[in-house]
């Protein structure tokens, strides 16, 4: 399978979306699932920067939100980010994306330092109830499309519920 198209170039301190971060909302608008990819891509660069203690794991996110606050033009993006805690084993970053001085989206991301369980008892996840991606069928391509999507869809649908 070929390499999927980059959603955004870089150029300096700004990104240029691509054909491939189209909206299907809107000529000239970069789709959502877009944005929060720059945006995870920006707080993971950052958390990645955040000083360790020599042996220390890494830190590995634990929490992605994204505010879609408007309509983000396919122009020039500036992409900045904010340590907002940054301690032995939690860690929070902050991402802003605007244009001009246009506020479009923010994310806000919380990571975790793997460590050992503290002593106790310690709380058993409930069964899985859900089947695995294997046993839910793909969903079709979507054709109006202008490219093909560079990952595959899988929905799941409450039972007896519209197909």
């Amino acid at each position: 399978m070929p390499e999927p198209p980059p959603l955004f170039e870089r150029s300096g301190e700004r990104y240029l979306p691509t054909a491939a971060s189209t909206s299907p909302w809107g000529e000239g608008l970069v789709g959502g699932a877009m944005i929060s990819a720059l945006l995870a891509h920006g707080v993971e660069e950052r958390a990645r920067r955040l000083p360790a203690a020599e042996g220390q794991e890494p830190l590995r996110p634990a929490r992605l939100t994204v505010d879609l606050l408007r309509p983000v033009p396919g122009e020039a993006l500036s992409l900045e980010t904010t340590a907002v805690r940054a301690g032995r084993r939690l860690a929070a970053v902050d991402a802003v994306l605007s244009s001009g001085d246009r506020l479009l989206a923010r994310a806000r991301s919380l990571w975790l330092r793997p460590s050992e369980e503290p002593p106790g008892r310690v709380a058993a996840l409930p069964e899985a109830r859900r089947p695995g991606p294997g046993a839910v069928p793909a969903d079709a391509p979507r054709p109006s499309r202008p490219f093909p999507d560079p990952w595959e869809r899988r929905t799941l649908r409450p039972r007896g519920g519209p197909e």
